[in-house]
């Protein structure tokens, strides 16, 4: 009878909360600039770039301001002192949007990210990081269904250590980024 009974509430609830229609995915595209560090031992080194940046996003409206927000994008960094190379990154985000009723909504966020970078470093192939981000920016409503933005972010990665091949010496590396982003929403 429990389970009969836990069942119907689990579908009842599901049901519901599909049927709530505050689901919405959408594109993003950014650009920024940002600069990464390297310590190992007595020796540090850091390193400028650009960064591009191509994702899709999906979320979940909690309430009338609260979003919870799932995302994967795709980042390309150009080295200033020459070189380039890819990364993904998956993040969960949540958003506070301060005036939900007008036609434009300033919004507020901050989330956490799993990052992986493609390097050739110590006898690997990619580097992994834990990140953080915030974000501030506004939507537009272009229709009930239809939102555009653009928003300012920052976001910081510390890499996992690495250890020297020859020397065996722990290698610490950190990456920072800020820049515009621009993004279309489809509520569902």
């Amino acid at each position: 009878m429990k389970k009969i009974l836990t069942s119907l509430v689990t579908v009842s609830l599901l049901s519901s909360i599909a049927m709530a229609g505050d689901y919405y995915g959408g594109v993003d595209f950014g650009f920024g600039k940002g600069s990464s560090s390297i310590k190992s031992g007595i020796l540090s080194q850091d390193d400028d770039f650009s960064i591009t940046i191509f994702g899709i996003h999906g979320g979940y409206n909690l309430d009338l301001n609260s979003k919870l927000e799932v995302s994967f994008k795709s980042l390309n960094f150009d080295f200033d002192d020459g070189g380039d190379t890819d990364g993904h990154q998956f993040g969960v985000d949540y958003i506070y949007v301060l005036d939900e009723v007008s036609k434009l909504k300033p919004y507020l966020g901050a989330g956490i990210s799993v990052n992986s970078l493609d390097v050739k470093i110590a006898n690997s192939d990619t580097i992994d990081g834990l990140g953080f981000k915030l974000r501030a920016g506004t939507y537009y409503a272009l229709s009930p269904q239809l939102d555009i933005g653009a928003e300012l972010n920052y976001t910081y990665v510390g890499w996992d250590d690495l250890k020297h091949k020859d020397t065996n010496e722990i290698i610490e590396s950190s990456s920072n980024f800020y820049g515009l982003g621009l993004n279309v929403n489809y509520k569902f």
